[in-house]
Order: structure tokens, then C-alpha cells, then sequence
């Protein structure tokens, strides 16, 4: 069950930035880069470690877009 609900909110995560992306909100990478915490527990706790290469470039992505949408 723990398993279930880690993918329910790591998926439910990554629609929601792909979301505020869409709409070109600030908060996109923010909502991003806490989402890809969710995907790290998930990666870690189901033991799928092909994941890994994933969740740390989309990491780097995320506060890359952070950084530069948060300067003027």
C-alpha cells in the first residue's frame, strides 16, 4: 500500500508541474524540484533503481529552471 500511494504522489507531483509549466508559473520548477524529493523516496523504498539516472538529471533540470526563472 505504502508503495501505491509514493507512486500516486510522485505521479500526482509531475502532473502538476508539467501543469504550472504549461502556464509559464514561476512555480513550475518549485513544485518540480520537491516532486523529484517524492520520486527519491519512491526510487528508494520500491528498489527500482533505473530511476535513479532520472530523478537526479530531472533534479538538476528543475533547479536550473528555478534559478532562471527567478531572476529578472
Amino acid at each position: 500500500m505504502t508503495e501505491f500511494l509514493l507512486a500516486l504522489a510522485a505521479g500526482l507531483s509531475s502532473i502538476a508541474h508539467l501543469w504550472l509549466y504549461g502556464n509559464k508559473s514561476k512555480a513550475g520548477p518549485i513544485v518540480g524540484v520537491f516532486g523529484q524529493l517524492i520520486w527519491a523516496v519512491f526510487t528508494a523504498y520500491s528498489g527500482q533503481h533505473g530511476l535513479w539516472p532520472c530523478v537526479i538529471t530531472y533534479t538538476v533540470i528543475h533547479a536550473r529552471n528555478w534559478y532562471k526563472w527567478s531572476r529578472p
